[in-house]
Protein backbone atom coordinates (compact mmCIF):
# COMPACT_ATOMS: atom_id res chain seq x y z
CA UNK A 1 0.00 0.00 0.00
CA UNK A 2 2.73 2.45 -0.90
CA UNK A 3 0.50 4.30 -3.36
CA UNK A 4 -0.65 7.59 -1.80
CA UNK A 5 -3.90 7.49 -3.80
CA UNK A 6 -4.91 4.26 -2.08
CA UNK A 7 -3.73 5.55 1.26
CA UNK A 8 -5.91 8.65 1.04
CA UNK A 9 -8.83 6.56 -0.19
CA UNK A 10 -8.43 4.11 2.69
CA UNK A 11 -8.19 7.00 5.16
CA UNK A 12 -11.67 8.13 4.07
CA UNK A 13 -13.19 4.71 4.79
CA UNK A 14 -14.80 3.73 8.07
CA UNK A 15 -13.24 1.09 10.34
CA UNK A 16 -15.73 -1.47 8.98
CA UNK A 17 -15.08 -0.62 5.33
CA UNK A 18 -11.28 -0.52 5.49
CA UNK A 19 -10.63 -4.30 5.73
CA UNK A 20 -13.23 -5.01 3.04
CA UNK A 21 -11.59 -2.54 0.64
CA UNK A 22 -8.06 -3.80 1.39
CA UNK A 23 -9.21 -7.38 0.76
CA UNK A 24 -10.87 -6.36 -2.54
CA UNK A 25 -7.79 -4.37 -3.55
CA UNK A 26 -5.45 -7.32 -2.93
CA UNK A 27 -7.75 -9.59 -5.02
CA UNK A 28 -7.78 -7.05 -7.82
CA UNK A 29 -3.97 -6.87 -7.73
CA UNK A 30 -3.84 -10.66 -8.06
CA UNK A 31 -6.25 -10.47 -11.02
CA UNK A 32 -4.23 -7.66 -12.69
CA UNK A 33 -7.19 -5.28 -12.30
CA UNK A 34 -9.67 -7.55 -14.12
CA UNK A 35 -13.02 -6.97 -12.39
CA UNK A 36 -14.55 -9.96 -14.18
CA UNK A 37 -12.40 -12.26 -12.06
CA UNK A 38 -14.09 -11.13 -8.83
CA UNK A 39 -16.84 -13.26 -7.31
CA UNK A 40 -20.41 -11.97 -7.31
CA UNK A 41 -20.16 -11.26 -3.58
CA UNK A 42 -16.94 -9.26 -4.11
CA UNK A 43 -18.58 -7.30 -6.92
CA UNK A 44 -21.53 -6.50 -4.63
CA UNK A 45 -19.17 -5.37 -1.86
CA UNK A 46 -17.26 -3.16 -4.30
CA UNK A 47 -20.44 -1.62 -5.74
CA UNK A 48 -21.77 -1.02 -2.20
CA UNK A 49 -18.56 0.80 -1.24
CA UNK A 50 -18.66 2.84 -4.43
CA UNK A 51 -22.33 3.75 -3.97
CA UNK A 52 -21.83 4.92 -0.37
CA UNK A 53 -18.84 7.03 -1.27
CA UNK A 54 -20.39 8.38 -4.46
CA UNK A 55 -23.26 9.78 -2.39
CA UNK A 56 -20.87 11.48 0.03
CA UNK A 57 -18.79 12.73 -2.90
CA UNK A 58 -21.93 14.16 -4.55
CA UNK A 59 -22.86 15.94 -1.31
CA UNK A 60 -19.36 17.41 -1.06
CA UNK A 61 -19.57 18.59 -4.68
CA UNK A 62 -22.98 20.14 -4.02
CA UNK A 63 -21.59 22.03 -1.00
CA UNK A 64 -18.67 23.27 -3.12
CA UNK A 65 -21.08 24.39 -5.85
CA UNK A 66 -23.19 26.29 -3.31
CA UNK A 67 -20.06 28.02 -1.97
CA UNK A 68 -19.10 29.01 -5.54
CA UNK A 69 -22.57 30.44 -6.16
CA UNK A 70 -22.28 32.55 -2.99
CA UNK A 71 -18.83 33.81 -4.00
CA UNK A 72 -20.11 34.59 -7.52
CA UNK A 73 -22.95 36.60 -6.00
CA UNK A 74 -20.40 38.64 -4.06
CA UNK A 75 -18.70 39.89 -7.26
CA UNK A 76 -17.65 43.48 -6.82
CA UNK A 77 -18.93 46.34 -8.94
CA UNK A 78 -15.44 46.87 -10.29
CA UNK A 79 -15.34 43.32 -11.71
CA UNK A 80 -18.82 43.76 -13.17
CA UNK A 81 -17.82 47.01 -14.83
CA UNK A 82 -14.82 45.30 -16.46
CA UNK A 83 -17.15 42.78 -18.12
CA UNK A 84 -19.59 45.47 -19.22
CA UNK A 85 -16.73 47.53 -20.68
CA UNK A 86 -15.81 44.58 -22.89
CA UNK A 87 -19.33 44.39 -24.30
CA UNK A 88 -19.43 48.13 -24.86
CA UNK A 89 -16.23 48.26 -26.94
CA UNK A 90 -16.61 45.09 -29.00
CA UNK A 91 -19.42 45.72 -31.46
CA UNK A 92 -18.38 43.85 -34.60
CA UNK A 93 -21.75 44.35 -36.30
CA UNK A 94 -21.03 48.07 -36.46
CA UNK A 95 -18.23 47.43 -38.97
CA UNK A 96 -18.89 46.53 -42.59
CA UNK A 97 -16.96 43.25 -42.35
CA UNK A 98 -18.78 42.37 -39.11
CA UNK A 99 -22.10 42.98 -40.85
CA UNK A 100 -20.90 40.76 -43.72
CA UNK A 101 -20.02 38.01 -41.20
CA UNK A 102 -23.43 38.20 -39.52
CA UNK A 103 -25.21 38.19 -42.88
CA UNK A 104 -23.33 35.00 -43.81
CA UNK A 105 -24.13 33.37 -40.48
CA UNK A 106 -27.81 34.27 -40.82
CA UNK A 107 -27.92 33.07 -44.43
CA UNK A 108 -26.19 29.73 -43.82
CA UNK A 109 -26.97 28.80 -40.21
CA UNK A 110 -30.35 30.36 -39.40
CA UNK A 111 -32.38 28.73 -42.18
CA UNK A 112 -33.88 26.10 -39.85
CA UNK A 113 -35.15 28.70 -37.40
CA UNK A 114 -32.11 29.09 -35.15
CA UNK A 115 -31.53 32.51 -33.61
CA UNK A 116 -28.53 34.57 -34.63
CA UNK A 117 -27.11 34.15 -31.11
CA UNK A 118 -27.34 30.35 -31.36
CA UNK A 119 -25.82 30.45 -34.83
CA UNK A 120 -22.90 32.55 -33.56
CA UNK A 121 -22.32 30.06 -30.72
CA UNK A 122 -22.41 27.18 -33.19
CA UNK A 123 -20.04 28.93 -35.61
CA UNK A 124 -17.60 29.79 -32.83
CA UNK A 125 -17.52 26.35 -31.21
CA UNK A 126 -17.29 24.54 -34.55
CA UNK A 127 -14.89 27.04 -36.18
CA UNK A 128 -17.40 27.47 -38.97
CA UNK A 129 -16.55 29.52 -42.01
CA UNK A 130 -18.31 29.63 -45.40
CA UNK A 131 -16.70 27.48 -48.07
CA UNK A 132 -16.34 30.42 -50.46
CA UNK A 133 -13.79 32.03 -48.10
CA UNK A 134 -11.35 29.30 -49.09
CA UNK A 135 -11.32 30.66 -52.63
CA UNK A 136 -8.49 33.13 -53.27
CA UNK A 137 -10.50 35.22 -55.78
CA UNK A 138 -13.38 35.67 -53.34
CA UNK A 139 -10.94 36.58 -50.55
CA UNK A 140 -9.19 39.15 -52.74
CA UNK A 141 -12.51 40.74 -53.60
CA UNK A 142 -13.52 40.83 -49.92
CA UNK A 143 -10.13 42.11 -48.82
CA UNK A 144 -10.25 45.13 -51.10
CA UNK A 145 -13.93 45.69 -50.32
CA UNK A 146 -13.38 45.68 -46.51
CA UNK A 147 -9.66 46.55 -46.37
CA UNK A 148 -9.91 48.95 -43.40
CA UNK A 149 -11.98 46.57 -41.24
CA UNK A 150 -9.78 43.57 -42.08
CA UNK A 151 -6.54 45.44 -41.39
CA UNK A 152 -7.93 46.75 -38.09
CA UNK A 153 -9.04 43.27 -37.03
CA UNK A 154 -5.60 41.84 -37.85
CA UNK A 155 -3.49 44.76 -36.59
CA UNK A 156 -2.60 43.29 -33.19
CA UNK A 157 -1.89 39.87 -34.70
CA UNK A 158 0.48 41.38 -37.25
CA UNK A 159 2.28 43.33 -34.52
CA UNK A 160 2.75 40.24 -32.34
CA UNK A 161 3.63 37.83 -35.11
CA UNK A 162 5.16 39.63 -38.07
CA UNK A 163 5.48 36.84 -40.63
CA UNK A 164 5.01 36.73 -44.37
CA UNK A 165 2.00 34.41 -43.90
CA UNK A 166 0.08 37.30 -42.32
CA UNK A 167 0.48 39.24 -45.57
CA UNK A 168 -1.41 36.60 -47.56
CA UNK A 169 -4.91 37.83 -48.46
CA UNK A 170 -6.63 34.49 -47.74
CA UNK A 171 -4.98 34.36 -44.30
CA UNK A 172 -5.88 38.00 -43.62
CA UNK A 173 -9.55 37.43 -44.48
CA UNK A 174 -9.64 34.21 -42.42
CA UNK A 175 -8.06 35.90 -39.41
CA UNK A 176 -10.48 38.81 -39.68
CA UNK A 177 -13.38 36.34 -39.93
CA UNK A 178 -12.43 34.51 -36.75
CA UNK A 179 -11.49 37.69 -34.88
CA UNK A 180 -14.93 39.14 -35.60
CA UNK A 181 -16.61 35.80 -34.87
CA UNK A 182 -14.89 35.75 -31.48
CA UNK A 183 -16.08 39.29 -30.75
CA UNK A 184 -19.63 38.30 -31.73
CA UNK A 185 -19.38 35.27 -29.45
CA UNK A 186 -18.17 37.43 -26.54
CA UNK A 187 -21.09 39.77 -27.10
CA UNK A 188 -23.61 36.90 -27.22
CA UNK A 189 -22.21 35.38 -24.03
CA UNK A 190 -22.24 38.74 -22.22
CA UNK A 191 -25.64 39.98 -23.38
CA UNK A 192 -27.44 36.84 -24.56
CA UNK A 193 -28.13 38.26 -27.99
CA UNK A 194 -26.49 40.14 -30.78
Amino acid sequence: MENTFYETLIAELSDEERPVFEDLLSRLVELDGNLDGLSDQDKQSLSGLAARHQVSSDLANQETLQADVVSAAETSTQETSIVSNVTETLRPMETEFGAYLLDNINEHLCQSGASTADAVRYAFHNRWMPENLKNRDVCENLYYRFIDDIDEANRSLKEQSPSKANNDIVVAVGLAWFTNLYRCYQLVEAEGEI
